[in-house]
């Protein structure tokens, strides 16, 4: 918790002076030893391009990290990595499964992506994607 305060102290500038790539150190020192809100985090500064270069694809990898230990603003953001095709094919199946996986942790914003897009599925696609979210959950994780 205390890399993870100290890496937004350097990203939000609060108390130190403002340095991304600090805020990403912190970040990576708290993600690697598990912790999801970190990799979330990390997934944000690569797709932002904050204090690196953007990079989706490190982006999607932290924030399938975290989404695995279900944290559902990860959950979201591939959700709506696939919805857009921002740096993965789109998928709307894809970003109906996450969107849902991240409506099964509670996220109120979740529910509305997921049901906009429903809007834009056919049938076949929303039953493919319910048939994801269900094997997902049922999939062992080493957590």
């Amino acid at each position: 918790d205390a890399q993870i305060w100290l890496g937004s102290m350097y990203e939000n500038g609060e108390g130190v002076r403002q340095d991304y790539k600090q805020a990403l150190l912190w970040y990576a020192k708290a993600a690697e030893q598990g912790s999801a809100e970190a990799q979330f985090l990390a997934g944000l500064m690569f797709e932002n391009g904050k204090g690196v270069p953007q990079n989706f694809r490190r982006a999607l990898f932290c924030y399938t990290k975290a989404a695995e230990q279900g944290f559902s603003n990860a959950q979201f953001a591939i959700g709506v990595m696939y919805e857009n095709g921002s740096s993965v094919p789109l998928d709307y199946v894809q970003a109906f499964m996450w969107y849902n996986l991240a409506c099964k942790n509670g996220m109120k914003e979740a529910v509305q992506a997921r049901d906009k897009l429903m809007k834009k599925m056919k049938p076949q696609q929303i039953q493919k994607a319910q048939q994801l979210t269900k094997e997902w959950l049922e999939k062992p994780r080493n957590q």
